[in-house]
């Protein structure tokens, strides 16, 4: 079991010639799109045919790699340093900057819900917590659109529906990405994985460079492609 990441997702069920398939993801990209506009955002065309190349799937890793990352980003955030590195066997909820990120991330939630949608999500009067569309947005679900906004969206219509309910903006999150990235060293269009045949398991504590946050950089690459083929192409980054 893991994260995984796909951009282009309807021109995929097409290119496999699923037809039910298609129409079931129609129907996503039309709640995804409602969702949008109840929010005072604008609708979401999914492009149905994408050519060759254009398309992206991979693997981010296993769920806790991800929780790796947004340990990163919040002692960026707080600390204004990289934290210590971990490996893959270690476990980033006891983090206790982490964790009290997310106290002040679940007080945010709160309040967003009880001022109604279009007021929280356009007019609010306090500014995000940092890293907003990685740190706030679902682990193993959801929508990511090539659209810019503040605030990761959360639709009230459907809180249960991991999907709908929680859509991020792929423009900002690629812009936090690039920030854990230049924190960290890693070059542009680097594929930690060329460097670790074994797959990111943790860092490598001999070396003074990006290779001491493999598990991070590994993430970090992944969701980097995919938010620039989102924009390239107008599809959703969808985590599932």
């Amino acid at each position: 079991m893991g994260l995984d990441v796909t951009v282009g997702q309807l021109s995929l069920i097409g290119a496999e010639v699923d037809d039910e398939g298609v129409a079931l993801a129609r129907e996503d990209f039309a709640e995804l799109s409602a969702a949008l506009v109840r929010a005072g955002a604008g609708p979401h065309h999914e492009p149905e045919t994408l050519d060759a190349g254009l398309t992206y799937e991979d693997r981010v890793g296993g769920y806790g790699s991800l929780h790796h990352l947004r340990r990163m980003a919040a002692w960026l955030a707080v600390k204004r340093v990289l934290p210590p590195p971990l490996t893959y066997q270690d476990n980033t909820a006891e983090d206790a900057v982490l964790q009290s990120f997310y106290i002040l991330h679940n007080r945010d939630l709160a309040s967003r819900r009880q001022q109604g949608w279009l007021g929280r999500l356009l007019k609010g009067k306090s500014p995000p917590p940092a890293f907003q569309h990685l740190l706030w947005h679902s682990d193993c679900d959801g929508w990511y659109v090539p659209q810019d906004f503040e605030r990761v969206m959360i639709d009230p219509a459907d809180p249960a529906d991991g999907r709908r309910g929680m859509i991020g903006s792929a423009p900002r999150l690629l812009a936090e990405c690039q920030v854990l990235a230049r924190a960290i060293g890693l070059p542009p269009g680097v594929d930690p994985d060329d460097y670790d045949a074994d797959g990111p398991t943790g860092p490598a504590s001999d070396l003074d460079d990006w290779r001491r946050y493999q598990i991070e950089a590994y993430v970090l690459s992944r969701l980097i492609r995919a938010c620039e083929v989102s924009i390239q192409t107008g599809a959703a980054v969808v985590f599932c």
